[in-house]
């Protein structure tokens, strides 16, 4: 799944939780990365919660929120704005989101809230996605 970040909320801070709804009864954690339209063109990868990709009890279960990441420290000054190309607008980056589970379904439920603080009370925009289609490697 993919994010799209304005220039604004990189300037005021921008923080990022995920929940799995679906499948149950599994644990799971986020493979972050993302473009961007500079040198290098990408974002590091990131696993969050951070080490859970190795060590399964660092790993959240389905219907639980992560903690929150924080979107500014992981990308820095990368979070640029729109920008104007020769070929056109380049729009805002776009930060990606995989949800890797200890089960073998196909499909996600899942949600992802953004905020200007890491506080509930802060989320400016919550995404909802039914089905998501999972493609395992």
């Amino acid at each position: 799944m993919a994010l799209t970040l304005s220039s604004a909320s990189a300037n005021s801070g921008v923080f990022v939780r995920f929940k799995l709804l679906e499948p149950t009864e599994t644990s799971y954690y986020i493979q972050i990365g993302g473009y961007i339209h500079v040198e290098p063109w990408t974002l590091p990868g990131a696993v969050w919660p951070a080490g859970a990709d190795s060590d399964r009890a660092k790993r959240v279960g389905s219907g639980t929120f992560t903690d929150w990441f924080d979107l500014g420290e992981y990308a820095g000054p990368k979070l640029h704005g729109q920008l104007h190309r020769a070929g056109g607008v380049a729009e805002f980056p776009n930060i990606t989101a995989d949800f890797v589970t200890s089960t073998d379904s196909p499909t996600r439920k899942v949600v992802i809230e953004l905020a200007t603080a890491p506080d509930a009370r802060a989320v400016v925009k919550r995404f909802v996605r039914d089905n998501v289609r999972w493609e395992p490697d």
